[in-house]
């Protein structure tokens, strides 16, 4: 058994200087990679890219009760059973403009996230929704301007009858594509509007 554990450690040490070659490609492959990454910016200003601010970056969102067609304001009370629809509309603005490739990238609305902090009948929870995407007319995953749940190029709003009485505080956030330029920020503020069924 010694004998054994004696010639694997020989061969390993045989072995020794491929090793560390391999170890030097490896830490070079690595700390390139981490080079990119860390000049991704630089290559677009390198590249003649320039940032274009063109109005930033906005959120809105609204409650509105389905049974009556009224919009809920921010404190309201309603009775449980009421069916909710939960609406968003994010903006972002903004190009990164790369000259030396004649390449324009737009600054567009990634995505809506929807969710409830609820205080219920005694426990706490947290309710995700399906996020909200831009489509196009016939299909696929589309990136706008302006991204309107209740516009027919999304997924759509949120709707949910709530029965279980307690405070539900709807939140609501926008993540943003950042161009190569890397144009912040990366999201908007989160809107809350908080509601009573009771």
């Amino acid at each position: 058994m010694v004998c054994n554990a004696v010639r694997i450690s020989r061969q390993n040490m045989e072995m020794f200087p491929a090793i560390l070659r391999l170890r030097r490609k490896l830490f070079l492959m690595l700390l390139s990679c981490f080079a990119c990454m860390a000049l991704s910016g630089v290559e677009a200003r390198a590249q003649g890219c320039t940032y274009i601010p063109d109005g930033g970056e906005n959120l809105s969102m609204r409650i509105t009760n389905e049974d009556t067609g009224k919009e809920v304001e921010n404190g309201a009370v309603v009775p449980a059973g009421t069916r909710l629809r939960f609406d968003a509309v994010a903006e972002a603005y903004g190009r990164c403009v790369c000259e030396r490739a004649g390449t324009v990238y737009e600054r567009t609305v990634n995505h809506i996230n929807m969710w409830a902090d609820i205080s219920a009948d005694g426990s706490e929870s947290v309710d995700v929704y399906s996020p909200v995407w831009g489509v196009y007319r016939g299909g696929g995953t589309a990136f706008w301007h302006v991204l309107d749940t209740a516009a027919p190029n999304s997924t759509g709003p949120h709707t949910q009858t709530y029965t279980d009485r307690g405070v539900y505080a709807f939140h609501s956030q926008a993540l943003i594509n950042t161009t190569p330029c890397g144009i912040q920020p990366d999201r908007t503020e989160t809107k809350t509007i908080k509601i009573e069924v009771n």
